[in-house]
């Protein structure tokens, strides 16, 4: 079962982020109101998760207390960052740049963490990296430092440490506890800060909405219990895979162009994925 863990986690983040294109293309949704819908579904979900496992609560200390500090606003403002970024961006676009957060995560985890520190890991992301970097490379798509662009490298910067933390904080808490501190702790400070409108609400929105906040919870779950129970670097090694499926699902979906190059850089990554799980 552990194994199906990262394979969740992909599909569920995925699906995920192609709803959340969806809603804003099609639906023209507010990124503000996309990530109230998502959050509120996730913390919904999470609460009737731990109920059905009958999930006992940590024992509080000072320690966990600043744990779930830090862990509500650095998510916070990577999402933030992350809403914006998939509004203003196509995914065919935003893939090549977020790919560099695999790289960015797996080095700091290297560091950090003794136990992250199987080299095969770390080289097949970086390959994974590279791969997916030439697959995507085009000589007319000049690197333009846009808001969009800004967005998605602050993204990625805030994503990166936020899993070093997740790490950190499953040695304390369980998985669905550390969800639900993440997501109640985000929607909260959305209430708080952001002025949340309901303008324009309709019930394609909040459908669109409902599924990608599902997607996301699924995804985000299993991805936890997959750094908890296999490692954060095996889980990001999977976690490449994301881009083959997201260059297929926005290609299929929201109708955005996918080369043949693409398809190649997706089979040379799950071969990739495979001959480094099994060495």
């Amino acid at each position: 079962m552990s194994l199906l863990y990262p394979i969740i986690g992909v599909i569920g983040e995925v699906f995920g982020k192609v709803s959340d294109k969806f809603n804003f293309k099609r639906n023209k949704i507010k990124p503000t109101q996309e990530i109230f819908l998502v959050f509120l579904i996730m913390v919904i979900g999470t609460i009737c998760f731990m109920v059905i496992t009958k999930t006992e609560l940590p024992v509080f200390s000072v320690t966990l207390f600043f744990l779930i500090i830090l862990i509500i606003l650095i998510s916070f403002f990577q999402n933030i960052f992350e809403f914006n970024a998939v509004k203003t961006k196509d995914l065919s676009f935003r893939e090549p740049f977020v790919n560099l957060q695999p790289v960015i995560t797996s080095f700091l985890a290297f560091i950090i963490f003794s136990s992250e520190r199987e080299i095969k890991y770390l080289i097949a992301i970086v390959l994974g990296t590279i791969i997916l970097y030439i697959g995507n490379f085009e000589k007319k798509q000049r690197f333009n430092l846009d808001k969009g662009t800004v967005y998605i490298i602050l993204a990625i910067l805030f994503s990166a440490i936020l899993s070093n933390i997740y790490k950190f904080g499953l040695e304390i808490i369980s998985p669905e506890i550390l969800l639900f501190v993440r997501v109640a702790g985000v929607l909260i400070l959305l209430i708080l800060i952001k002025q949340i409108t309901f303008e324009g609400l309709n019930k394609k929105k909040i459908t669109t909405g409902t599924y990608a906040g599902i997607f996301y919870l699924i995804g985000n779950l299993a991805s936890l219990y997959s750094i908890k129970y296999l490692g954060l670097n095996f889980t990001i090694m999977i976690l490449l895979l994301g881009s083959a499926l997201t260059y297929i699902l926005s290609h299929i979906i929201l109708k955005e162009k996918i080369l043949l190059r693409r398809i190649i850089t997706s089979i040379l990554l799950l071969i990739l994925v495979v001959v480094t799980t099994i060495i």
